[in-house]
């Protein structure tokens, strides 16, 4: 018999016992750094989800809002019908709202922070042509030269307004 087995032989039974239970007591304090640190790991990333899907969420609120008041000026000038009018206040009212909790999520992010930038001015001149276009179909006047043209521009500013909406939820 070897000294090692010697001694592991002539230890006490008490002895022999605390060190059985010591060897993985000792592998799991060894490893709890690990596995804190996996946790917290696993936390910052379920926060980045919950944050992205936040963005998320108020890019698709934005989006709704924006077309929302557009479907209503547009109701508005075909029908003339002042129902369609309440949709494009509320809308309206919305925009600020919308744009100030868009921008406090990404206030941390320069691009994205830009990118709510450019999404707030395409915004409002989103609104200032649905604007000319409600006062055009308002003033009884339309013609639809007058409303093609307002509607063009509008057209184009949402065209623009979608590619920014689209790259920030990328």
């Amino acid at each position: 018999m070897g000294r090692m087995q010697r001694t592991w032989a002539d230890m006490p039974l008490r002895t022999k016992g605390l060190v059985v239970v010591a060897i993985p007591l000792v592998a799991l304090l060894i490893a709890m750094p690990s596995i804190v640190a996996i946790q917290q790991i696993d936390n910052d990333a379920d926060a980045w989800i919950r944050h992205t899907l936040l963005v998320r969420g108020d890019l698709q609120d934005l989006t709704t809002t924006l077309l929302d008041a557009q479907s209503a000026v547009r109701g508005y000038a075909l029908t003339g019908r002042q129902a369609y009018l309440g949709t494009y206040q509320a809308s309206v009212a919305a925009l600020p709202r919308s744009l100030d909790q868009l921008a406090a999520l990404v206030q941390d992010n320069p691009t994205q922070r830009e990118r709510v930038g450019r999404i707030a001015t395409l915004s409002r001149q989103e609104i200032d042509g649905l604007e000319t276009l409600r006062g055009v179909a308002a003033s009884g006047q339309a013609t639809p030269g007058a409303s093609a043209s307002a509607d063009a521009a509008g057209t184009a500013t949402m065209g623009a307004l979608r590619q920014e909406l689209s790259a920030a939820q990328t």
